[in-house]
């Protein structure tokens, strides 16, 4: 397998909650929840089986195009090599092991004969001893895929039922029209979004393309705005890791109007990189948006759209 690059984002400064309502929940559809637990950082943990051994403690995380295990998990079971991979995290390239995985399981749910990397996940791990992979989007892409914050539960669908059930506006996914784009992994949950300065009102609105990430618990834009000396940021920056373990420094921008289709979501706080002019080598996103911004968050792999707070 010749060597590909996809994206594992991460970034862990901040905490967030979510509101939790207990109760008997069912996925829409009549589909069966998988119930997950919020990790000290608002990660997504989930139990899953890598073939047939575990459950092992996984992040779901839709900021990520593979799978991934970390080298002590792969020793354990033995994972042969199966390639390489270049990965592209928010401030590193690095060039990491490919493995074949048999079957990878989660509640009922199972994917066959897919790839996963294998890397460090000491910046998840130093706050959740327990996790031992991340479960991307080369699995969630075979399914349409709610996520609900306010009951703490993720459904899978095959069938299409959750789609046709859930109502709300549909966001078209920006689409990688790259001829060059590596087609064996699942292109990035990219969504236009216009974003206003609250500190400046008549501001003209900016276009950016922001990652739905699971993964991330704090807003992100990658490319550094902010007017105040690069001295004085570092000064009041907070310090965050991401995937791989690289140290990243950013500082928190001015409150924005977030305008995502027929949505307007207020005051919202990015972090933004101080790490270089140009800030982010990406490809394609101009930063993340947590799914946790919302109480719930239907994705459709199929047909390339997401619904924010469906009803």
């Amino acid at each position: 397998m010749s060597a590909h690059q996809f994206f594992a984002r991460a970034f862990y400064a901040l905490y967030l909650t979510t509101t939790v309502v207990w109760g008997e929940v069912r996925c829409p559809g009549g589909i069966d929840p998988i119930r997950y637990h919020s990790l000290q950082n608002s990660e997504i943990g989930i139990s899953v089986r890598i073939n047939g051994s575990g459950p092992y403690e996984f992040v779901l995380d839709t900021g990520s195009q593979m799978t991934l295990v970390e080298p002590s998990l792969a020793k354990e079971l033995r994972l042969e090599t199966a390639g390489h991979a270049g990965v592209l995290s928010a401030v590193r390239h690095a060039v990491v092991d490919m493995v074949r995985l048999d079957r990878v399981e989660t509640g009922p749910y199972s994917v066959e004969q897919s790839l996963a990397a294998v890397q460090s996940l000491e910046q998840i791990q130093g706050a959740n001893p327990g996790v031992r992979g991340m479960l991307g989007e080369n699995f969630l892409a075979r399914f349409d895929l709610l996520i609900d914050h306010a009951h703490r539960i993720v459904c899978f669908d095959r069938s299409g039922q959750m789609r046709q059930e859930l109502r709300g506006d549909r966001i078209s996914l920006v689409m990688d029209t790259d001829p060059a784009a590596d087609l064996r992994v699942p292109q990035p949950l990219l969504i236009p979004v216009e974003l206003g300065d609250l500190a400046r009102p008549g501001k003209t609105m900016r276009h950016v393309n922001l990652l739905i990430d699971s993964g991330a618990n704090v807003p992100q834009l990658f490319v550094n705005t902010l007017e105040t000396a690069p001295w004085k940021q570092r000064q009041n920056a907070l310090q965050g890791r991401v995937t791989g373990n690289a140290a990243q420094f950013f500082a928190l921008m001015p409150g924005q109007d977030i305008h995502i289709g027929k949505h307007v979501v207020s005051n919202v706080v990015f972090a933004t990189p101080l790490n270089a002019p140009g800030n982010v080598d990406s490809k394609g996103e101009d930063g993340l948006l947590p799914t946790s911004l919302f109480r719930r968050v239907l994705v459709s792999y199929a047909d390339r759209y997401v619904i924010l707070d469906p009803r």
